[in-house]
């Protein structure tokens, strides 16, 4: 007898018997009555289904013709209730059918809503061991609950490699607030080596909830490329007691340049949300160093954005130098006058770009679009917006090029005022 009651499209619609009798409220139809409807509506579908499938389907899972035929997508998921009773059958005798079970479990794979996931979930003990490792991980993509339970239940197994898939298949998939459960549920000796890494790079990728938290068995005996993906986790969900840990990373010059800079902006994260001093003092003395280090640039924008002045004083120190050794070098004061907008020093990025402008003059120089922009942004932020209006008309952009920056601070507070009002396409 199937274990499949009719209309396997909208098992999902239908809850516990024992609710499917009771009545709706204001005199609405029950339940029953809706599945029912469903039922009925759905009937053209779920017919046209069985003939494809029969006609077309069956005949294409035991051929070696590899591309899924299109009635067979167009009918989804209805095309899922034939081809799941069919799979039932071949399952009699799986060693003959494999080659035809295999390119039913295909067809899932583009073709299968939640319902028939969690019908499909019902089937793993009956479906062939290496063949059931690849059907976790659709029946957790496309399946709820009920698949969730079905896969978990495998992390227990005997087989690790039946045990590893599972895992495989819910850190790929599943609900990511239950990973750090899962994690627990397997033998230690699973989460070693390669797959201890490729673990890693998995639960990386994933929207971890807030609190997230590895087990600390991950941290023990890193390899160089695990650290990469505890970054990105540890990005996601900081932790108090990995201040240490971050700052080692961050300041260890042997390491790879980008994980540098992915620890770096952890350590940016943690001092912002965890107040992590230490890594802040660390960033300091960074850039106090006389050792040069390749990461000092970008360790004084971090500074800069978490509010240290040390962050500010090392970005412009260079642009000073140069305008100082530079006087009457134009560019040379456009890079300072820009560099000054960047930190937010208006009033000094105003008179910068005065005496930038004048000497452009006077030289036959020429200012870019995007350099009559930084200068409009100096004017308005040092409060003098009709030399900024002036100044971002000389711009020549197009409402539309200029529509990035109207959200800046210095701009917003002049959106409705003339001619920032026209130039920005507010009319």
């Amino acid at each position: 007898m199937s274990r499949y009651p009719e209309g396997v499209l909208l098992a999902s619609l239908t809850l516990l018997p024992g609710l499917l009798a009771l009545p709706c409220q204001d005199g609405a139809q029950t339940l029953a009555e809706i599945r029912s409807d469903l039922l009925a509506r759905t009937k053209v579908r779920r017919e046209a289904a069985q003939r494809t499938w029969e006609e077309v389907g069956m005949p294409w899972a035991r051929s070696t013709e590899e591309k899924i035929p299109g009635p067979l997508i167009s009918l989804a998921p209805e095309i899922q209730e034939p081809a799941l009773k069919s799979l039932q059958i071949l399952l009699e005798n799986p060693a003959k059918n494999r080659s035809t079970l295999q390119k039913i479990l295909v067809l899932f794979g583009e073709t299968m809503n939640s319902a028939g996931a969690d019908h499909l979930s019902r089937l793993y003990t009956d479906i062939p061991e290496d063949l059931r490792h690849a059907t976790f991980r659709l029946c957790v993509q496309r399946g709820a609950h009920e698949s969730i339970q079905a896969t978990e239940a495998y992390l227990h197994a005997k087989n690790p490699e039946t045990a590893a898939a599972a895992l495989q298949a819910l850190l790929h998939s599943g609900p990511p607030q239950k990973i750090t459960f899962w994690l627990q549920q397997v033998r230690p000796s699973i989460l070693k080596g390669a797959f201890s890494r490729s673990a890693l790079i998995w639960i990386a990728s994933r929207d971890l909830p807030d609190g997230f938290r590895l087990p600390d068995s991950f941290y023990l005996f890193l390899h160089p490329f695990d650290i990469a993906p505890h970054l990105q986790i540890l990005l996601q969900a900081p932790r108090e007691d990995k201040e240490d840990w971050v700052i080692e990373r961050f300041m260890d010059l042997s390491l790879v340049f980008d994980q540098r800079v992915s620890a770096l902006a952890v350590a940016e994260h943690g001092v912002s949300t965890l107040k992590w001093r230490q890594a802040e003092r660390k960033m300091s003395a960074l850039l106090r160093s006389k050792d040069p280090d390749l990461l000092a640039e970008k360790t004084a924008w971090t500074l800069h954005r978490l509010g240290a002045k040390e962050g500010k004083r090392w970005i412009l120190s260079a642009p000073k130098a140069n305008a100082k050794e530079n006087p009457r070098d134009w560019r040379v004061l456009l890079s300072l006058a820009r560099t000054e907008v960047d930190v937010g020093e208006f009033k000094d990025a105003y008179r910068t770009f005065k005496d930038t402008i004048d000497l452009a003059n006077e030289k036959r120089g020429r200012l870019q679009s995007k350099d009559w922009v930084w200068a409009a942004r100096a004017a308005v932020g040092s409060k003098k917006p009709r030399e900024g209006g002036a100044w971002l008309a000389k711009a020549r952009m197009s409402p539309s090029e200029l529509s990035p920056y109207q959200d800046l601070p210095e701009f917003k507070k002049y959106l409705e005022e003339q001619p920032f009002k026209r130039l920005f396409g507010r009319r």
